[in-house]
This record gives structure tokens, sequence and C-alpha cells, in this order.
């Protein structure tokens, strides 16, 4: 652990509860900022990482053929 990691945790143990909620918060918020920063194929890549495989496997993969009766409800189409 740095020197840095040890003063921020020493001075977070001398905070009151909700002070030490606020000091999360903050952290919580560098962490989106750090987030946002991602271009658009990390996120994606990060968003899809966070799928299980038993969530990919009940996806329908005919999809792309059908999907305005996924998004709008529309009838099964005859082949």
């Amino acid at each position: 652990m740095s020197v840095i990691e040890q003063e921020i945790i020493e001075k977070i143990h001398a905070l009151p509860s909700e002070e030490q909620q606020q000091v999360l918060r903050f952290v919580q918020t560098l962490e989106i900022r750090k987030r946002k920063r991602l271009n658009i194929f990390e996120e994606i890549d990060r968003i899809t990482n966070e799928v299980s495989l038993e969530d990919w496997a009940e996806l329908p993969t005919d999809g792309a053929e059908r999907v305005d009766s996924y998004l709008y409800g529309a009838g099964k189409e005859k082949k």
C-alpha cells in the first residue's frame, strides 16, 4: 500500500459516518467520470461482459430478421 493510500485510509477512519458516505459518493463520481472517458468499443465491451452466459443464451438468434416483432410486438412472419 502506498503512503498516499495509507494517509487517505487514516483520514477516512477519523471522519464521522455521514462524511465517510460523502467521500464514498465522491469516489464513485470519479469512477463514473473515468468510465465516461472510455471509447465506444471499450464501453460496449464493459457492458457486454456484465451479461451472464445464461442471459446471452436466452436472446433470440433471429433478432435482425424479426427486429420489428421484438420491438413492436408484430406477428410472427411466415417463411
